[in-house]
């Protein structure tokens, strides 16, 4: 049986509200930068300790000008077996919505979730990245601006899939 998106869809950006909401403020994030989202809890509302084993994962990126064609913003998972913030979070992150300023060395600690790549215009644009499997039911998002130019917008969704 082929998998299918479930429905419920969990998302980072500026100015999270609601449900399944949390707060990655990227919309004026430097070439070069990086930040990472607020811990959440892919937990299956009413199904205390479970959550989906596999997720599809996707973005919306924009430019406030153009990048040249072919470069990449890369994203990454930070899973945790914590639901506070500060608590086992793997390569130097914090679980709040703040700068990452951690080296290079540490991606080894995260779990690539893939490159978007760039079109030589502004955008935003919708992006397909990957499916993700994740071992805890906690963690966030990072981001990894390498466009060449400032992000204006950029927001991650997970949804769910089922088999």
């Amino acid at each position: 049986m082929p998998l299918q998106r479930s429905g419920r869809t969990v998302t980072w950006k500026d100015a999270a509200t609601g449900d399944d909401a949390y707060e990655l403020t990227a919309n004026a994030l430097a070439d070069g930068s990086k930040r990472e989202g607020s811990k959440g809890d892919m937990t299956r509302p009413g199904q205390a300790g479970k959550f989906a084993d596999l997720f599809a994962v996707s973005v919306q990126v924009g430019n406030g000008s153009a990048p040249v064609a072919g470069v990449v913003t890369s994203f990454y998972w930070a899973p945790s077996k914590s639901s506070t913030a500060g608590d086992e979070n793997p390569g130097g992150t914090t679980g709040s919505d703040a700068a990452w300023a951690i080296d290079e060395e540490a991606l080894s600690e995260l779990i690539f979730m893939g490159n978007f790549v760039h079109a030589n215009q502004e955008g935003p644009f919708y992006g397909q990245l990957s499916n993700l499997a994740i071992p805890y039911a906690f963690g966030f998002p990072l981001v990894w601006n390498q466009s060449g130019q400032t992000l204006d917008m950029c927001e991650i969704y997970l949804t769910e899939l089922i088999g």
